[in-house]
């Protein structure tokens, strides 16, 4: 039986791939998506679940695709359940679900490190 991290970090790594491949096989933003892995862990712990994914969110497709990817990764169907689950939460839940996604994050920030060495980052 695979824990919790087990699973989160085999998901995020299929989302990377799946992400590169995509970038090579069409015109997807890869750089801004690397930029998200690297940033999000850091956003989160800094700004909060909710600012941050609205942040995220807001900035471009690739945010949106991200965030679905980070949701899915967790357990959740897409960015709208994470988001609404994350404002409709309570106290607990919410630090719960805040020490989660920093650790979801952090598994993207790692395979994106490894997996996207290829890509120059993007500055927005």
């Amino acid at each position: 039986m695979a824990t919790r991290q087990q699973r989160w970090s085999s998901k995020a790594l299929a989302c990377v791939e799946e992400r590169q491949a995509e970038g090579q096989a069409k015109d997807f933003a890869i750089s801004k998506y690397k930029t998200r892995c690297l940033s999000t862990p850091s956003l989160v712990q800094q700004a909060g679940v909710v600012q941050a994914l609205a942040f995220i969110i807001s900035r471009d497709q690739t945010g949106r695709d991200f965030a679905d990817d980070l949701a899915q990764t967790y357990g959740l169907k897409d960015r709208d359940e994470l988001l609404r689950k994350a404002q409709n939460g309570g106290l607990g839940e919410y630090m719960t679900l805040s020490a989660d996604l920093i650790s979801v994050a952090t598994w993207f920030r790692r395979f994106a490190q490894s997996e996207l060495t290829a890509v120059e980052e993007d500055d927005s």
